[in-house]
């Protein structure tokens, strides 16, 4: 009797490399791909409730292709090995750097209000417009 689509086992076959092993494997030994050193990073929760969780994390860049950011973790509940491809690791660095530039904007405008505040004028006005801005603005 053939096999339907509804009978069909979809789990992978012990024997097929896991899709991370097989992309980690492709971009092994490849001349335009240069990769980090694996960086280990253990999580622990305040008071240690909940386990200890460590990370193993590394980086491969392509030319051409981008980032490939590959992590491994292990904690009480067991391992897990991900694989996150240039587009997701295009995405987090846009974050970050969005990030990056709100809290940068942010800190400006905090000290432009201070010194404000305090009677300093901006830099920018230059020297005439700074004497005028301490005799009162005449």
């Amino acid at each position: 009797m053939p096999t339907t689509q509804s009978q069909r086992d979809d789990t992978p076959s012990p024997s097929m490399p896991q899709e991370y092993d097989r992309i980690y494997g492709s971009l092994d030994g490849l001349p335009d791909v240069t990769r980090t050193k694996a960086s280990t990073v253990i999580q622990t929760p305040p008071l240690g409730v909940g386990g200890s969780r460590t990370f193993f994390i590394q980086t491969a860049r392509q030319r051409e292709v981008g980032d490939t950011i590959f992590i491994q973790t292990v904690g009480p509940d067991g391992g897990q090995r991900i694989v996150l491809g240039p587009e997701v690791a295009a995405a987090i660095a846009r974050q970050r750097d969005s990030l990056t530039t709100m809290v940068a904007r942010k800190h400006g405008k905090r000290i432009a209000a201070e010194r404000k505040a305090a009677g300093i004028a901006p830099a920018f006005l230059g020297k005439g417009a700074r004497a005028k801005s301490k005799k009162g603005g005449r």
